[in-house]
């Protein structure tokens, strides 16, 4: 996966369908994909994240996306 839009496509699919109940949020827009910050939320749960820095810092595109899945099942869980 080389385009960051597909990157992108990808990771928005795979919340969706495993987190129907996580709402995603824009919380920081910009023109520019690399000033865009997003913000999944369920309950009074958050997860702030850019795509463009998880896209350019990433060695393996599904590895990446597998562990931001992890990392927001996890405060999920938490507390609940």
């Amino acid at each position: 996966m080389s385009d960051i839009h597909n990157f992108i496509d990808t990771l928005n699919e795979i919340i969706d369908e495993s987190f129907p109940d996580t709402n995603r949020y824009i919380v920081k827009g910009g023109d520019f994909i690399e000033t865009v910050i997003m913000e999944l939320r369920q309950g009074n749960k958050k997860l702030t994240y850019s795509p463009y820095e998880m896209f350019t810092k990433s060695k393996a595109y599904e590895d990446t996306i597998e562990e931001f899945i992890k990392q927001w099942e996890y405060i999920l869980e938490v507390n609940e």
